[in-house]
């Protein structure tokens, strides 16, 4: 009943498949989506358990991914501190160099410590780390400097403000000054219109995601076909 889709990640402005994020996918005939099944496990207590199983498969699945495209994986914090997720990780076929993990969910101050202590060994071999900077599970500017993540994602509210301004949207103002002072790359998701997707260029966010750029995908013909050809901003229709 679990599958995994994979959404391209594009350099911007040229357009070029540089990435992909691995989404769980579940077979059911109510259509639930891939959040409420990770809702209730985690309300059962089997959260890690079913957050490493997703994991399993999509490690699997990236093995059929184009070799220079990196691979997004979403973990929560609880499930980062799993030894299994280690294991998988450092263990299978998939270079960790071309792996991400991105914190899914919000992360507790009293967490953060054990956090970066789990994540230590997975980064020492070349994993990259990516959190959110906007939207309702942002992570907080003092998460980031503890962290020091690679990738700093932003959501579509941002986006929406940035269309809306013209400009940087004035609620996230330090997500750039994080980024310049970490060294991170801003990434955006959720892009769905061409009004977006300028604004996220004019801002100089340097990658993108979303249904304008290329929809998630459970066929591997789908994935084979993401060589890393430029895509230019300008063709989009």
């Amino acid at each position: 009943m679990l599958l995994t889709a994979f959404q391209p990640i594009r350099q911007l402005p040229g357009g070029e498949v540089i990435g992909v994020e691995a989404l769980a996918r579940f077979v059911s005939h109510e259509g639930t989506s891939a959040d409420v099944w990770f809702r209730g496990a985690a309300a059962m207590g089997l959260g890690p358990d079913l957050e490493i199983s997703a994991l399993h498969l999509a490690l699997a699945a990236a093995g059929e991914i184009p070799p220079h495209l990196f691979a997004s994986f979403n973990l929560s914090p609880t499930a980062c501190a799993d030894p299994r997720v280690q294991a998988l990780m450092l263990g299978g076929t998939v270079d960790p160099e071309r792996m991400v993990i991105e914190i899914m969910g919000d992360i507790a101050d009293r967490e953060l410590a054990a956090l970066a202590a789990a994540l230590s060994p997975l980064r020492q071999h070349g994993v990259r780390l990516a959190v959110d900077g906007s939207g309702p599970a942002a992570t907080s500017a003092k998460q980031i400097l503890h962290l020091l993540p690679d990738i700093i994602k932003v959501d579509r509210d941002f986006l929406a403000g940035a269309v809306a301004s013209g400009d940087r949207p004035a609620a996230s103002p330090f997500v750039f000054a994080l980024a310049e002072q970490t060294g991170a790359t801003l990434s955006a998701e959720g892009i769905e219109s061409r009004e977006e997707l300028a604004a996220v260029v004019e801002l100089g966010i340097a990658r993108g995601q979303g249904y304008l750029l290329g929809r998630p995908s459970v066929d591997p013909r789908d994935w084979a076909a993401w060589t890393g050809d430029a895509d230019p901003v300008e063709d989009r229709g």
